[in-house]
């Protein structure tokens, strides 16, 4: 599997609430209940902070991985 830059999938993100969200319009189950368009949009664009919280944060996420296994390591195993 290809490793893609966490900015990389935020922009996909973006790309995908403004074409989700003009092909959500135009079906029927969301005609008849407008409101979850902006529920699933609402959901991508949670995502798409999701990402770049962890594009913020990523060297400590990277830190405490790396810290966490080097315990497991360290961990005598009877």
């Amino acid at each position: 599997m290809k490793r893609v830059a966490l900015s990389d999938q935020i922009a996909a993100v973006d790309v995908a609430v403004a074409s989700i969200e003009a092909v959500l319009r135009e079906r029927d189950f969301y005609r008849l209940y407008p409101r979850m368009v902006d529920f699933e949009i609402d959901n991508l664009r949670a995502v798409a902070r999701t990402l770049a919280w962890f594009q913020t944060h990523e060297q400590t996420i990277r830190d405490a991985i790396s810290s966490a296994r080097q315990l497991d390591a360290a961990q005598q195993v009877p």
